[in-house]
């Protein structure tokens, strides 16, 4: 039997609904191992401590958005892969996305979560 390859994925979101449909829709393709957390910097600050493969935030949460928290580890080098998952329609975020190296937006369908 040979063992598959887990890649580890931190998942951040200020909606606690939003990170456990997430989490289980990952862990349930079986490659993938995530840990979520629900603000930037507390983000931040659990990645001085542990490694991922790829990062997975909401562009639009409270404190500190997805761009500012994908500025903050590219300005301390971490070039980790990083996803900005966006209710919003357009791609109001293209420009700071493609600046700081994110490797994606993904939409987020208005029915998965109610914004504020």
């Amino acid at each position: 039997c040979q063992e598959t390859e887990m890649f580890s994925v931190l998942y951040v979101d200020d909606e606690p609904g939003l990170l456990e449909l997430g989490k289980a829709f990952l862990e349930e393709l079986g490659d993938f191992s995530v840990t979520t957390l629900d603000t930037a910097p507390a983000a931040l600050d659990h990645l001085k401590r542990e490694r991922f493969d790829a990062i997975v935030s909401d562009f639009q949460m409270p404190g500190m958005d997805g761009i500012t928290f994908l500025r903050q580890l590219r300005g301390r080098g971490d070039g980790t892969p990083f996803i900005i998952f966006t209710g919003r329609g357009r791609d109001d975020t293209r420009r700071d996305r493609q600046h700081h190296n994110a490797r994606a937006r993904a939409h987020q369908s208005p029915h998965l979560s109610q914004r504020r």
